[in-house]
């Protein structure tokens, strides 16, 4: 994982803000590639070229475009003689074929430079983009295997047949010019419309300072609107293959508009809205990007503003361009402990609030890209957990549960939010009975997703009975954290602790030494009360950070109601400190602590009566903190 996204926008907005609009106008020319930083793009798939992982031999995969990642980003270096380096950012070691392979069909990863053919590359002009040959394989190609269009898909040499899945664009990132506003370096601000906002921009002609929405990406921010307001957008497209992008509009999570943005001026797109008061999330949404024979289809947004009447009898306009409420990965980007608080990549505090999944291996199917949006959009969830048991049923006996997780994992991604993977340790105590295991699969999950931003591993959900921090989770955890380390440097990882993870002053006492570390709490409303909040205290004070990644309005058992009383002065006691928190379940089980009643929707859109007292009880508290 390395430094990615600006607190902007939402998913995928990190590209926004004068970033790309003039990028492929000064990159992407047909003609010789000069030394220097790219992001280099499939013509077919309009995604990137990603590396998955940091170690030697680590794959190269096509993936959905991050301009933060530097595991995207790639130091092109013209060596002489039609040869180029091509080495990726974050590693600094260098495209290969496998194995020095000659044939198609060798797998492409990274390797230590060392200079040999098998490392150097032809960048030819074709039309619609160039090829990238092999240099040593004469008449082979970096080739998407079987013109896939999905992330992940691995990149291998292949005979050169001239195919949209052999073409790519480059897109110069290190260039520093800007037409307007001012070129920026992470953690810096640009001006657009007199608003001031945290971007990442390496300028570029006709920049405009100017929200560059792409990938299917959109941007969102919440307002305050009365019955009608009136909604305008500043727009302007680029067209592909004669067809204009599409811009839709949505409020309060429900699409309100739908315009063609058919002009290359800037421009003004209008429409009242009705029916919807008080603190609204307003999307802007780009839903038909392509690269079309070289033509890259682009959507630019100016300004976002809304005029509010009716209801209050005023008349007021507010523009903006700050993170929207439900902070989510697009905003915030890689996330990190400083102190005693989770924060994002530009150093401020950060609260995660969302569900956990109940175990994967009972209740897998409520928990799915559509009931994750539903958490996101009408919940304001900004973090799922994704709670994989060990053993009873799970992971040890049945491993094919990982491909739940993995599902989970990718959609949380897909939908611009966090995600923990937990490793959930219950019935079996102590984690170091697994301690094996655990360590394969964190460096599985961590050469997956080591350089995505969403990503916090959870490494043992409840130790209990005899083993406690000293003697059995302190040294387990230093060893599936090495592990974990040895591939992701920097995601963050929650460590539990003793008697079902609330000996956090144990912790706090003896911790560990790497730094983006935070230690579990877990509570149930119903049988824990000011003891914990007070061992919170202690921990902080001796300089922990804590995050509640499990928590219940129940008794501990799963039973005996709701405890509304003690669950809210509980969440106002987290929220307070800016303590992220995890409620568990989403599921469908006959017991007080699941969120939704027996046979609620698989899918989300779920209604007051599909919802236990517990799941009211948790939305409302999730709304509004």
């Amino acid at each position: 994982m390395n430094p990615t996204t600006s607190p902007i926008g939402s998913r995928l907005a990190q590209w926004s803000l004068a970033v790309l609009a003039g990028l492929y106008a000064m990159a992407s020319l047909a003609g010789p590639i000069t030394s220097g930083e790219y992001m280099i793009k499939s013509v077919q798939s309009s995604k990137c070229i990603d590396v998955a992982g940091g170690h030697n031999g680590a794959n190269f995969q096509q993936y959905n475009c991050w301009s933060g990642a530097n595991n995207q980003r790639f130091l092109v270096t013209d060596l002489g003689n039609d040869a180029y380096s091509i080495q990726p950012r974050h590693t600094m070691m260098s495209l290969s074929a496998a194995g020095a392979g000659t044939v198609k069909g060798i797998n492409l990863e990274q390797a230590s430079w060392s200079g040999a053919a098998h490392q150097q590359w032809e960048v030819r002009s074709v039309s619609g983009g160039h090829e990238i040959r092999s240099h040593h394989a004469t008449g082979l190609c970096m080739d998407v295997a079987g013109a896939s269009m999905n992330d992940g898909a691995n990149l291998l040499l292949w005979t050169c047949h001239g195919g949209n899945n052999q073409k790519w664009v480059f897109i110069r990132m290190d260039d520093g010019a800007s037409t307007g506003g001012t070129a920026t370096s992470e953690g810096q601000t640009t001006t657009v419309n007199g608003i001031s906002f945290a971007s990442k921009s390496t300028g570029g002609a006709g920049a405009e300072d100017s929200w560059n929405i792409w990938s299917d990406g959109y941007i969102e921010q919440s307002f305050a609107l009365s019955n009608p307001s009136s909604l305008s957008v500043m727009a302007r497209g680029e067209v592909a293959g004669g067809v204009w992008p599409t811009m839709t509009v949505s409020v309060g999570g429900t699409q309100v508009a739908s315009f063609t943005v058919n002009s290359s001026e800037w421009k003004s797109y209008n429409l009242d809205v009705t029916g919807k008061t008080g603190s609204q999330a307003v999307r802007v949404a780009f839903t038909n990007d392509a690269i079309v024979n070289g033509e890259d289809r682009n959507l630019l947004v100016k300004s976002v503003s809304v005029t509010t009447s009716g209801d209050t009898g005023s008349d007021e306009t507010t523009d903006t361009t700050t993170p929207t409420a439900n902070a989510l990965v697009a905003q915030n980007g890689q996330l990190r402990v400083s102190g005693v608080n989770l924060v994002n990549a530009a150093g401020q505090p950060i609260q995660l609030a969302g569900m956990s999944s109940h175990g994967l291996q009972w209740f897998a199917h409520l928990m799915n890209a559509s009931s994750i949006k539903w958490l996101r959009d009408d919940w304001k969830a900004n973090v799922v957990r994704a709670a994989m048991y060990t053993a009873d049923g799970g992971y040890i006996s049945n491993p094919s549960v990982k491909d739940k997780v993995i599902e989970i994992v990718d959609a949380a991604i897909q939908n611009d939010m966090y995600v923990i993977i937990d490793w959930h340790t219950l019935n079996d105590n102590d984690p170091n009975i697994y301690k094996a295991q655990a360590i394969e699969f964190f460096r599985e999950m961590a050469t997956r997703y080591g350089n995505r931003p969403n990503v916090i591993y959870e490494i043992a959900n409840e130790p209990n009975g005899y083993a406690n921090w000293n003697d059995h989770i302190r040294p387990y955890a230093v060893d599936v954290i090495n592990a974990i380390r040895q591939i992701d440097p920097d995601n963050v990882v929650l460590v539990g602790t003793g008697t079902w993870s609330q000996d956090i002053h144990q912790a706090a006492d003896n911790p560990l030494q790497d730094p983006n570390v935070m230690y579990t709490l877990h509570f149930y409303a119903g049988t824990h009360g000011q003891e914990l909040r007070d061992r919170i205290d202690y921990a902080r004070n001796k300089g922990a950070a804590i995050f509640v990644s499990e928590w219940g309005a129940s008794q501990a058992s799963g039973g005996g109601g709701a405890h509304a009383n003690e669950t809210s002065a509980w969440i106002h006691f987290l929220n307070q400190r800016a303590i992220s928190w995890v409620n568990w379940s989403l599921s469908d089980k006959r017991e007080s602590s699941a969120a939704l009643a027996p046979g609620a929707s698989t899918t989300g859109g779920w209604t007051n009566q599909q919802l236990s007292d517990s799941g009211r009880l948790v939305r409302e508290l999730m709304r509004n903190r």
